[in-house]
């Protein structure tokens, strides 16, 4: 297993271990009879740097905040609404094809067809919409 995959599945665990409170968060070293133990192990501050920079790795400047129920202006991106409000034209017009604008692979479009969740990071310098109505 190589590749963005696993790039990803390795950030995001190595992202759950510095989330939480272990006791023994650190770097270990292996002892020479084929076990490791621990070398010095982090404080709260040096977690916190470390999953700063994995985040900074993976674009997205700081961890993403739970809401409860985030008001609806900052519910989803733009391009996102934009799909929606295509895809409702769509079904309205009963065309069981999706445009040809977003210039997607078949691929990418059986990707989509198969997926259940899409899930999104808003960034930091976006500009918000007022008054989003679907």
């Amino acid at each position: 297993m190589t590749g963005p995959k696993s790039a990803w599945l390795c950030a995001i665990y190595l992202l759950f271990l510095i989330g939480s409170d272990a006791a023994l968060s650190g770097l270990y070293i292996d002892n020479g009879v084929d076990q490791t133990i621990i070398h010095h192990a982090m404080t709260r501050h040096e977690r916190q740097v470390v999953e700063h920079e994995i985040l900074e790795l993976l674009g997205l400047g700081e961890r993403p905040r739970r809401s409860q129920a985030p008001p609806l202006d900052r519910s989803a991106p733009s391009f996102l609404l934009d799909v929606y409000k295509q895809l409702a034209e769509e079904h309205e017009q009963a065309r069981p094809t999706r445009s040809s604008e977003m210039a997607l692979s078949g691929e990418e479009q059986h990707a989509i067809d198969e997926s259940d969740l899409i899930m999104t990071f808003q960034s930091k310098n976006m500009v918000l919409l007022k008054n989003v109505q679907l």
